[in-house]
């Protein structure tokens, strides 16, 4: 028999880590937004623009998670929670746009209630993890990276649900 040399399995790092979950949440990201600025690249605009939002609230909450393990190492802030928050609502705003069936909806709901609890826990932990960060450079950046994690996925969400005509429907 051949003597095979395999490598040993050493832990990589935290930086690898984060470097590869972040890599592969926003490919997530940049392949939703291919997908939602090119809606016939599957021929059908509608099941673009489901995949589309598919792989942008894997790449929120991928990226919302990495930033989460990379940055609070004391676990102060949770962007975990906001973004699986916001993935959730998105989840629930796609299936009550296109399949607006009252059993359908009676099940989704749990998405919904779901979304708007972590949402408001991610928010509400956010603010009292900034409160409890030392030196004013350290707040600014935390205050920085919240507002412009709110802002891009805010921005994302905004565009998703009016071009899948979920905001005219609420209206």
């Amino acid at each position: 028999m051949a003597n095979i040399a395999t490598k040993k399995n050493t832990p990589k790092s935290k930086e690898d880590n984060f470097a590869h979950g972040s890599g592969i949440a926003i490919a997530f990201i940049l392949s939703g937004l291919f997908l939602y600025l090119s809606p016939s690249y599957y021929g059908y605009k509608i099941f673009s623009y489901i995949v589309s939002s598919i792989f942008v609230i894997f790449g929120i909450v991928g990226l919302g998670i990495e930033l989460n393990k990379i940055i609070n190492r004391d676990k102060a802030i949770r962007l975990d929670n906001l973004g699986l928050g916001l993935g959730m609502l998105l989840a629930w705003g796609i299936l009550y746009n296109f399949y607006p069936y009252p059993l359908l909806n009676f099940f989704t709901f749990a998405l919904l209630f779901l979304g708007l609890y972590g949402v408001s826990y991610g928010t509400i932990s956010i603010i009292m993890g900034i409160k409890k960060v030392d030196g004013k450079s350290n707040k600014l950046v935390s205050i920085l990276l919240l507002m412009a994690q709110v802002a891009t996925t805010t921005a994302a969400l905004y565009e998703l649900f009016n071009k899948t005509g979920i905001i005219e429907k609420l209206q």
